[in-house]
């Protein structure tokens, strides 16, 4: 491309030339307006192709996130049931499953603990094995068709 500047009266291959004491510009077109509107189309057409795979990464860090909390909970619920004393486990069995709504970060959990004794083989044997579950749940555990998003189950041996 050349340019010219008609006030140094040269012809320049150098969009920039010292023209005595000041620095001349010799193009000043620019961009059409159709240069830019392809420009937008081609940036909007990139946009759309990538908009999915942004969304769906978006969307599986949420899910990920999620199941990271529910996973604790259960986690948490397991740990508080093992702090429990013979006593209090006899209490959690006889009340039936237990179910706790947690809220948080505009997110609602429900939090279900069971626990049932083993009978001892045994009478003179002191010690009572249970079995706890704890199951975590995005929606009402008593709705019709909710599924656990999280399960664990563990063995607690108590002695009187």
């Amino acid at each position: 491309m050349v340019l010219y500047n008609s006030s140094c009266g040269n012809k320049s291959k150098s969009p920039r030339r010292d023209c005595g004491k000041k620095l001349c510009l010799t193009n000043e077109e620019g961009f059409s307006y159709l240069e830019i509107l392809i420009a937008l189309v081609i940036l909007a057409m990139a946009f759309l192709v990538l908009l999915p795979g942004i969304t769906s990464l978006l969307a599986g860090e949420v899910k990920q996130e999620a199941d990271s909390f529910a996973l604790s909970l259960v986690s948490n619920a397991i740990e508080e049931t093992k702090a429990l004393d013979s006593n209090a486990l006899e209490l959690l069995q006889e009340s039936g499953p237990q179910t706790i709504k947690v809220e948080t970060e505009g997110r609602e959990y429900w939090v279900k603990r069971s626990a049932e004794t083993t009978p001892p083989d045994d009478e003179n044997v002191t010690g009572r094995l249970w079995n706890v579950e704890v199951s975590v749940y995005d929606v009402d555990p008593e709705t019709v068709g909710a599924s656990s998003k999280c399960h664990l189950e563990t063995s607690i041996l108590t002695f009187e």
